[in-house]
């Protein structure tokens, strides 16, 4: 089965639909994102923008789900526990009722069903994370190669090369002493650089962390999950997609018994483990930011880089204090470092996220040829599976969010500071001034980044 895009609204939908749904190309939106010629930023920006806020959306379903899911488990194991006992010693009463699987109990419908709306969601968030890395690639080519990004390095020249003269005049009319429209800045140049340097290396650690997660994943890729019939066959396929010691048998997940649940709840306990990493990570890169109150991308990089993100008025001489010497924010030199070091992560994180797209699509279709209600113990593992699976789209979807927030702001530093020295222009630049003639770096803007 090809790959389908999740809608949540026809998850939820339960009316019947005559009209079959629309099988596209997963990756078809991707290699248009590519293969785009617009000059546009904006038109890339809000495609990254609207794809991490799809991929969160349906994260949001899948981890409600799953939680509820986790809830109703929970009750009917408590119903069927006494039952489940009272049979299996044999109790008088007890001989002629049937074991209660509380799977049956937990999914309304078959189990199967229910687990392929959540691997389809999980593929599709999988793909939104991708889309909106290539879409916020192709933001950086087009920003760095726009007009008004060329006009930055065009006017620093002008103010480099004439400086005394320029300064002379501006100190005269007390330019600095006027103001202008800016964002309240809490950082200045040499922190932003820091910061971008510091949560690109966060961010290349938290997608390239431990592969164990993946490794899990990959193992039950490489299981025929319709051979295993028995409890020892199922117990057997725990110990080795999660690396355990088959030291009992899988039994019925809430039941008890002598060594019942011993390789699930070890499994259990590895998933929780890996999932607590992962929001470790998270919380890793909030801590970062410093003065978070929530794990909003938006939130995390505006508490650390603005005090408000409305125009306030500020004086000249301010932004040019955070500009750093001679506006050296506004050079080529320093944008190519520190987009460099970005773009380094975007790609890098591209690479192994498509390398896992494929991995959570090989597992998808491994639980989708397992459709049966029956099978509580390939149950069990699809909500391990799909557990874990989430929990990594989530905290790639967080760092993508943070490192597409932090650019936006540097992009945003550097025309505030940019309007500063063009007040100083206006003032200073006059017949005598030198023209700039070729850049003062021998590499054009576009030659420092080698798309």
């Amino acid at each position: 089965m090809g790959y389908q895009e999740f809608s949540i609204e026809s998850a939820v939908d339960l009316t019947t639909r005559n009209t079959p749904s629309t099988k596209i190309d997963g990756m078809k939106k991707t290699y248009g994102i590519l293969t785009n010629p617009s000059r546009s930023t904006e038109e890339f920006i809000a495609g990254a923008i609207s794809s991490l806020g799809q991929a969160d959306r349906n994260i949001m379903y899948v981890n409600t789900s799953l939680e509820a899911l986790s809830d109703r488990l929970a009750i009917c194991a408590k119903v069927a526990r006494p039952v489940n006992i009272a049979k299996a010693r044999g109790v008088e009463g007890f001989q002629s009722v049937n074991y209660l699987n509380p799977w049956e109990y937990a999914i309304e419908g078959k189990v199967g069903d229910f687990f392929k709306k959540i691997w389809d969601a999980i593929k599709t968030i999988a793909r939104k994370i991708i889309e909106a890395i290539v879409n916020f690639v192709k933001y950086i080519s087009n920003a760095i190669a726009s007009i008004g990004m060329k006009a930055q390095a065009n006017d620093l020249n002008k103010f480099l090369r004439n400086k005394d003269n320029i300064m002379r005049k501006v100190k005269a009319a007390k330019v600095d002493e006027q103001s202008l429209n800016s964002i309240a800045w809490k950082l200045n140049a040499a922190q932003m650089e820091k910061l971008v340097q510091s949560a690109s290396a966060q961010y290349l650690k938290a997608v390239q962390a431990s592969k164990a997660d993946e490794a899990i994943l990959q193992g039950v890729s490489r299981t025929d999950l319709k051979t295993f019939t028995s409890e020892k066959d199922f117990a057997s396929a725990f110990g080795k997609i999660f690396g355990l010691s088959v030291s009992g048998v899988v039994g019925n997940l809430h039941g008890e018994g002598k060594g019942a649940g011993v390789v699930y709840n070890g499994a259990k306990a590895k998933v929780q483990s890996l999932i607590d990493n992962m929001n470790k990570q998270i919380e890793d890169g909030v801590k970062l930011f410093k003065g978070a109150k929530s794990t909003s991308p938006k939130e995390v990089v505006q508490s650390a880089v603005c005090s408000s993100t409305k125009p306030v008025s500020i004086k000249v001489k301010d932004i040019v204090k955070l500009a750093g010497n001679d506006f050296g924010c506004l050079s080529n030199e320093w944008l190519s470092k520190n987009v460099n070091n970005v773009l380094a992560a975007m790609r890098h994180n591209e690479k192994v996220f498509t390398q896992y797209t494929k991995t959570i699509d090989a597992v998808a279709k491994k639980f989708d040829q397992v459709q049966s209600a029956s099978h509580s113990n390939v149950a069990s593992l699809s909500q391990l599976c799909s557990q874990l699976a989430k929990a990594r789209c989530q905290l790639n979807s967080f760092y993508s969010g943070i490192i597409l927030e932090l650019t936006s702001y540097v992009l945003r530093f550097r025309k505030n500071v940019h309007t500063a020295l063009k007040m100083y222009l206006r003032v200073g630049y006059g017949t005598k001034v030198e023209k700039s003639g070729e850049s003062l770096n021998a590499q054009s803007l576009e030659q420092m980044f080698n798309f």
